[in-house]
């Protein structure tokens, strides 16, 4: 029987579940990593980059979202060769610490904002 999960969630709405619940992605492994797929990856990959960078300078120029991090993370070998995800997350939340402020140090990827 294939291991099937009930809802296959993708990685940046896993991600964000862990971080409203304290938790910063450190590390992303797989289990197996499939080359049969590499080819044609790197086939298509001048348009994937073309796509990837006019989305990130858009949203730029526009005062959005960088997309860089985030890109880099699904674009790794990891997220698109491999079988089954594996994440290593790391608990940053302090007892009694309000959402979305973790004030453990070396986290740069979320900042606290102040109103």
């Amino acid at each position: 029987i294939e291991n099937l999960h009930i809802i296959p969630w993708r990685y940046h709405e896993l991600e964000y579940l862990l971080y409203r619940q304290g938790f910063y992605v450190e590390n992303i492994y797989t289990d197996f990593v499939q080359n049969g797929l590499k080819p044609l990856y790197y086939l298509l990959y001048p348009f994937f980059w073309i796509q990837r960078r006019g989305k990130e300078w858009m949203s730029l120029k526009r005062g959005g979202m960088d997309f860089r991090r985030i890109n880099n993370v699904l674009f790794s070998n990891e997220v698109l060769f491999g079988k089954d995800l594996i994440l290593k997350a790391v608990n940053v939340k302090e007892k009694g610490q309000s959402f979305g402020c973790f004030k453990k140090a070396g986290i740069k990827k979320f900042h606290c904002v102040s109103a």
